[in-house]
């Protein structure tokens, strides 16, 4: 039985869909990842020298969420440039779902971060700040603080430099590892959206608000979790409940109210 013409073409436009957004999507991915080795390599060339790797690594996946949305928005902002967001719009496709491939290559970068953080290897020592112990003179210009961690030469440097023969003495709460992985991942989500939001419709004083008030509450949990006076499973309740204003600010954008009623965008 032959193919009616009409449903070939529906066949074609939806093959040339699906592929437009797998292009979005590895887009949006190597732009966030091309970001966050950027943030790696500055890193690396501010610190104070002689670092290892997972440690570096540890320092720039805190950005990591930061890098997944601009990676999500510049994978956007052509698009949206070009039209091809508006033609899709006007065979029925709504933006947020036009969008979506970006949101996924914007998140698969955070879920990236987050995986990487879970490594043994990387430390998450900068997510739960502790003070260091008493330090002691070794010689005449160095000084080893009481867990033989870490050590200050004054004739090359005021900073502290960390053995490469110690262990990580630093004692990290329960779920430490999970929590920071799960922040990272879970505001990584938020972020991409509210970028996707952006770029589709326009940034309100809310989603800067909210960002900004949900980084200094993690902040403040993450230090309480260092001073043993929270559980470390608090740390991450920011993001996720940043996350899910965002999915429903970005799920709201696909109806709009114009002068006859609420139209589909």
């Amino acid at each position: 039985m032959p193919i009616h013409p009409l449903v070939k073409v529906a066949q074609s436009h939806r093959r040339s869909s699906s592929n437009w957004g797998l292009r979005l999507a590895l887009r949006a991915f190597g732009l966030g990842a091309l970001t966050c080795a950027i943030a790696c390599l500055v890193t690396a060339a501010t610190d104070e020298g002689g670092v290892r790797w997972p440690l570096r690594a540890e320092r720039t996946v805190p950005v990591a969420p930061l890098c997944a949305a601009l990676g999500a928005a510049f994978a956007l902002v052509p698009a949206k440039r070009r039209g091809e967001l508006l033609a899709l719009e006007a065979l029925g496709r709504s933006r947020p779902r036009s969008a979506l491939g970006a949101v996924l290559g914007g998140v698969s970068v955070a879920l990236f971060a987050a995986a990487v953080l879970a490594l043994p290897s990387v430390e998450i020592t900068a997510f739960f700040p502790q003070a260091l112990g008493d330090f002691h003179p070794v010689g005449d210009t160095a000084f080893v603080d009481r867990a033989g961690a870490w050590r200050v030469d004054l004739d090359e440097a005021v900073f502290p430099t960390r053995l490469d023969s110690a262990v990580s003495v630093a004692r990290l709460p329960q779920y430490g590892r999970l929590a920071a992985c799960l922040a990272v991942a879970l505001t990584g989500i938020a972020w991409v959206l509210v970028a996707a939001a952006t770029v589709l419709q326009t940034l309100t004083w809310l989603d800067v608000l909210l960002s900004l008030v949900t980084a200094g509450a993690m902040i403040v949990l993450f230090h309480a979790a260092a001073a043993e006076t929270l559980s470390s499973l608090w740390a991450p309740l920011p993001a996720g409940l940043l996350t899910l204003w965002s999915l429903q600010r970005y799920l709201a954008l696909r109806w709009t109210r114009g002068p006859s009623g609420p139209r589909m965008l």
